[in-house]
């Protein structure tokens, strides 16, 4: 059997209500049934005409229909509650401890600013000692460059020295050897002389004035030469001050007979002022070469040479 109001296309099919519907529909036909099967049975032998789909019949009105159910209300969530902000109380401070407190910071600070004080200290005495000893290393390496240099140049000077004195003693060698065959010249010279002028024709055919007349003109040569000497060593010298007196010096030289002298000058005699012994050795030094004799035979190759600071 089927309901004579079906439901609108517009309302939402529910499973749940049309399954319900049905189960009572059925349990309805089903009542109907046995109902009318029991009161056929209990009347007992009378015959009932019994018409089965009268027209007439009253039809069952339809089940009132099931009501939706309502949607369950939405619940909202309840907010979970809000923590109470609890107002922290602050602490008292004791002023003393303050007071304390705020010189125990002072009392470090101090102690820190003085620690780094220190500190700056040490590095910059670090740094200057550091900076010292670069200094004498340096003035080491300067000196002991001035001594190696100078020990080069004092041995390139022996060296020097040590050639000049051999070319100078070939040279006096040679000019030894010339004077001695010019000796031997003049002498042979004059005993050829000699001979030709002697009436009795002898060798030795000189008289005694002659002799004496040949002394005095070798003295006279030899001063004039010593005073040639001194007179070259006083336009190359300069007085030292503080030259008191006359003082008398005497020097010893040995020379070439080129006039060259061979150093060193030997003081034989001081006069007794330094300054002024060692001027009068700058003077001879300077005054190599010497001047030459007039005659060769008054060549000395040590020359004593005596020298006062002022003409007597």
């Amino acid at each position: 059997m089927n309901s004579p109001l079906p439901p609108s296309d517009n309302e939402p099919k529910d499973i749940t209500a049309i399954v319900l519907s049905a189960l009572v529909h059925g349990a309805l036909l089903a009542a109907l049934f046995f109902g009318v099967q029991w009161k056929s049975e209990q009347a007992g032998g009378i015959p009932v005409d019994v018409y089965y789909g009268n027209p007439n019949a009253a039809t069952p009105p339809p089940p009132p229909p099931e009501p939706k159910p309502e949607p369950a209300p939405r619940v909202e969530p309840t907010p979970p509650p809000k923590p109470e902000v609890k107002v922290e109380e602050k602490p008292q401070i004791d002023p003393q401890i303050a007071i304390k407190d705020k010189e125990k910071r002072e009392r470090e600070e101090k102690e820190r600013l003085e620690k780094e004080r220190l500190e700056q200290e040490k590095l910059d005495k670090l740094k200057k000692q550091k900076i010292e000893e670069e200094r004498k290393q340096k003035e080491l390496e300067e000196e002991e460059k001035k001594k190696r240099e100078k020990k080069e140049a004092e041995e390139r000077r022996a060296e020097d020295l040590r050639k000049e004195a051999e070319r100078d003693a070939k040279r006096e060698q040679k000019q030894r050897s010339d004077a001695a065959r010019a000796a031997r010249e003049e002498a042979i010279r004059a005993e050829l002389e000699g001979t030709k002028g002697s009436p009795t024709g002898s060798t030795t055919g000189t008289s005694s004035g002659t002799q004496s007349a040949g002394g005095n003109a070798s003295n006279r040569g030899q001063d004039e030469y010593k005073d040639q000497i001194r007179r070259k060593i006083r336009g190359n010298i300069t007085l030292p001050g503080g030259v008191t007196g006359n003082p008398e010096a005497l020097f010893e030289v040995t020379q070439l007979p080129t006039g060259e002298i061979l150093p060193p000058v030997k003081i034989l005699k001081s006069s007794g002022n330094k300054a002024l012994d060692e001027a009068v050795e700058r003077a001879i030094l300077k005054s190599s070469p010497l001047p030459k004799p007039s005659d060769a035979k008054l060549f000395q190759r040590t020359l004593k040479i005596p020298y006062k600071p002022f003409d007597e």
